[in-house]
């Protein structure tokens, strides 16, 4: 396992901190709903993705793929649930892949079938606790997403 370093920032809000990665490639929000409590009070600014994904052929193969050679990373047991790892989607005709559906209708928007990130930069923030965290395979990297988020690490 390969230590992953949690480092803790000042709390925001999630969609302003999101607001400087917006449009870039790759970069994803997951926003929580706040008052659902449990790990629902949880939201992501993940950006910098190492590896991406669009529209694969076998989208629950290439899944497969793409977490099997995912490093498993140490963290402490205070950590935020997700501090990297695989985020995408799989549209509905994705189901094609599991069961017999009728025929697709004409793709008129050009939307891929299924999109995935691995993505080893994440800002978590814990919206029921106001705490935040840069979390990253090293220091540097933690530090340079604070950075980017405009924010300087917590003591």
């Amino acid at each position: 396992m390969t230590p992953g370093v949690l480092l803790p920032i000042p709390t925001c809000d999630p969609m302003v901190a999101f607001a400087p990665f917006a449009g870039g490639e790759g970069a994803v929000l997951l926003d929580s709903a706040a008052e659902a409590g449990g790990r629902g009070r949880w939201s992501y600014v993940c950006v910098r993705p190492r590896r991406v994904v669009l529209d694969p052929a076998d989208p629950f193969a290439a899944l497969e793929a793409l977490a099997a050679g995912l490093p498993r990373r140490s963290v402490p047991p205070e950590a935020p649930p997700f501090t990297g790892g695989i985020v995408g989607w799989l549209g509905y005709e994705a189901g094609r892949h599991l069961e017999r559906l009728p025929a697709p209708r004409a793709d008129d928007l050009g939307v891929p079938e299924a999109a995935f990130g691995v993505y080893d930069t994440v800002a978590a923030f814990d919206t029921a606790t106001g705490r935040a965290w840069a979390c990253a395979p090293t220091r540097a990297e933690a530090e340079s997403l604070a950075d980017a988020l405009g924010t300087t690490p917590l003591p």
